[in-house]
């Protein structure tokens, strides 16, 4: 029992882990401080995100991934020491970096002008025919991010051993399960709900994204980009 108390712990860790995301956090505090429909949005992507995890599960019952790891490895190793990888970096990075600066003599674009499809009511043209917040939109969004993610999959596969080792029962596995799916999901879920009972709280976080998203920082991205191209440039001429 002990063990299976243990594992229900961990599993709430990782449940939080594998469904945090900066992304998915951003787009789910534009929906609540622009949508009319935030709530139902959410609950499409925690479907996504929900599906991709028991995807990545069940996909680890049958593929051990440490076995494509040492197929992989050795290639892998000798494609990453080539300079010409980091020459290739390097070109990318500086060409983004100089792409971002060209952008920096347009005047910055209006955060707001994107969130209007999210409040365009039926009267609206072309209202009914491109709704940003379809279901199928946010539940690919969900999915996405909970597949096409490296720390994800590590997420996952440990997760799969923590179940498994906790039981070969399949019903403690399956309550297990739910634990980890509710912790994955519960956050937005919570996150939603503490939106519409906490109104001073909500006020205040719009607030916050309505500054923050009117920073420029155009600037900020192509420092960044120069940067890192001129880190990958050093590599590839004096790199071993």
């Amino acid at each position: 029992m002990t063990a299976i108390v243990s594992a229900a712990i961990s599993l709430v860790g990782l449940g939080f882990a594998m469904g945090f995301s900066p992304t998915l956090y951003a787009l789910v505090l534009r929906l609540l401080t622009r949508s009319a429909h935030a709530a139902r949005s959410i609950r499409w992507i925690t479907v996504g995100l929900t599906l991709g995890a028991l995807f990545l599960l069940l996909l680890f019952r049958v593929v051990d991934p440490e076995t494509l790891t040492a197929l992989l490895r050795a290639d892998t190793h000798r494609f990453l020491v080539h300079r010409s990888v980091d020459a290739a970096a390097a070109a990318l990075l500086l060409l983004g970096g100089a792409i971002m600066l060209a952008r920096l003599r347009r005047p910055p674009r209006d955060p707001h002008l994107g969130h209007r499809a999210l409040s365009s009511g039926p009267g609206r043209p072309d209202s009914q025919h491109r709704d940003p917040e379809r279901p199928g939109r946010m539940v690919l969004i969900g999915l996405t991010e909970s597949i096409i993610s490296v720390s994800g999959l590590a997420t996952m596969y440990v997760t799969g051993r923590v179940i498994a080792a906790a039981s070969h029962l399949l019903v403690v596995q399956a309550v297990l399960a739910v634990v980890f799916f509710a912790a994955l999901a519960g956050q937005y879920l919570l996150l939603a709900w503490a939106w519409g009972a906490f109104p001073p709280l909500a006020h205040a976080m719009t607030r916050l994204y309505d500054r923050v998203t009117r920073i420029d920082t155009r600037p900020y991205v192509a420092a960044a980009l120069l940067l890192a191209g001129c880190v990958f440039a050093v590599m590839a001429v004096f790199g071993a």
